[in-house]
């Protein structure tokens, strides 16, 4: 698959709320990204100021946050490139 091929299925999964305009879009996509960043950073600090175990199940949470901030940035690649 072709980052444009991943960005189009990525779009093809937005809310129609998150299509109306070049506004609702990219505020779509931000919000999103400090979101998920929020989630990074929050795991980050329970496992280094809090005793949370580093195992197996936490390696596959930041994974999939890390997924997620991908997955906006792919959705704020293609409202860009559409203004």
């Amino acid at each position: 698959m072709t980052l444009k091929e991943y960005c189009d299925f990525v779009v093809s999964k937005a809310s129609a709320c998150s299509l109306k305009d070049f506004e609702s879009s990219i505020g779509t996509s931000g919000l999103g990204i400090s979101g998920e960043a929020g989630e990074i950073a929050d795991l980050t600090k329970k496992v280094l100021f809090h005793g949370m175990e580093w195992n197996e199940e936490t390696r596959q949470k930041m994974i999939n946050f890390g997924k997620s901030c991908s997955w906006c940035d792919n959705r704020r690649s293609a409202s860009s490139q559409r203004r």
